[in-house]
């Protein structure tokens, strides 16, 4: 079967849903289909990326010109539609951008089946006004009509799917498919890459993602600050700088962590390295989409603590296999010293995560993708 993978960026040094597109596409491909990656032709910051046509580990990235910016995360690249008519089956990804639904309308009209991951769509309040509206718009009135031509719309947590059916997408189009991770994240990693840290401050918390206000850093390091017993603990924050880096700097002199390291972008193979040498691994977004880097710790056996809110809710069981907080400074605050001030409790924590991370794996997910791919090219 070839198979397009339809999404908005295509960096996988990124992490994230980028990535997770990559270990799907490879997955897919070493269960012999044809797999290409269409994609938008610049980076987060709206910088070119070339080349036009890559061919990584096995996998034909394409990427088009792009048209128009329309936020922080979608953009308008219309090429790729005259290019649909290759493929037997187009899955797109993530929800309320262009490329989504203009692939659907193309795609259809080409005679070919079309699949939608929506890459959890709920996390409001974290845009401008007038792109909270847009959101507002087409949610109510456009998602009703377009989710009507998709072959299967995949969720990938109860809340979403909740969202969906109360905004008019047919209960029968949606299927439940939690994401995954690939197997290099089941493997045992050797410790040490904080070492040089760990000469000052014995204990590692650390976060990993984009620097972004979507993410709740802030709230973070105001809580981490408040913490008791974080004379012991380095705060460290992986990840690329999504807006927010200079503003968290700022903070971290005001309230005078002398414990807080941004550590810039790393590529996924440190991600691994970072994650495995970590003592907790804090989420604090508001809303998470979906969170597969809670289960790259809990695979290490890391506890874990998340906003109550959004894909956590499903991966981790609050109070076993890690802690969902509400969200802000004093109760996250809470959470944190519940853990930071409990070794053996937060070992234990790890131990059940680690167990518990082995439903989440990459081949499950795709084995579900598989089969809806199969079922519709009957």
């Amino acid at each position: 079967m070839k198979i397009a993978i339809v999404v908005p960026f295509y960096l996988p040094v990124i992490g994230g849903m980028e990535y997770h597109a990559y270990e799907m596409g490879t997955e897919l491909k070493a269960r012999g289909h044809e797999v290409d990656i269409l994609t938008a032709g610049i980076d987060h910051s709206g910088n070119p990326v070339l080349p036009k046509v890559e061919l990584r580990d096995g996998l034909t990235v394409r990427r088009y010109n792009v048209w128009a910016r329309i936020g922080k995360f979608a953009s308008l690249w219309p090429g790729f539609a005259l290019d649909l008519g290759k493929y037997d089956l187009i899955h797109v990804q993530n929800m309320r951008q262009p490329h989504t639904d203009i692939a659907m309308i193309f795609g259809k009209l080409m005679g070919k089946k079309v699949v939608f991951s929506t890459q959890s769509p709920l996390h409001k309040g974290t845009h401008p006004g007038i792109q909270e509206a847009l959101i507002k718009a087409y949610d109510n009135f456009l998602l009703p009509i377009f989710s009507r031509g998709y072959d299967r719309i995949f969720a990938h947590h109860q809340l979403e799917k909740d969202y969906l059916v109360s905004h008019g997408v047919p209960i029968s189009k949606i299927q439940i498919v939690h994401l995954g991770i690939g197997e290099k994240s089941f493997k045992k990693t050797k410790g040490g890459y904080f070492g040089k840290i760990r000469k000052k401050f014995p204990r590692i918390m650390l976060f990993v993602g984009r620097i972004s206000n979507m993410k709740g850093l802030d709230e973070l390091l105001r809580a981490f600050s408040i913490s008791k017993g974080k004379a012991r603990w380095a705060l460290v924050l992986i990840g690329p700088d999504g807006g927010e880096l200079l503003g968290l700097k700022e903070l971290k002199k005001e309230l005078n962590l002398k414990n807080v390291y941004f550590w810039g972008a790393v590529d996924e193979n440190e991600v691994e390295l970072a994650i495995a040498d970590a003592d907790l691994f804090v989420l604090p977004s508001a809303y998470e989409p979906y969170g597969l880097v809670l289960i790259k710790a809990m695979a290490k056996g890391v506890a874990c603590i998340a906003i109550n809110n959004g894909g956590p809710t499903e991966i981790i069981e609050d109070g076993k296999t890690g802690i969902l907080s509400d969200f802000g400074a004093g109760p996250l605050s809470k959470a944190l010293e519940k853990l930071m001030n409990n070794d053996g409790l937060r070992r234990r924590m790890g131990n059940r995560a680690k167990f518990r991370s082995k439903r989440f794996a990459l081949a499950g997910m795709v084995d579900a993708y598989e089969a809806v791919y199969k079922d519709l090219m009957k």
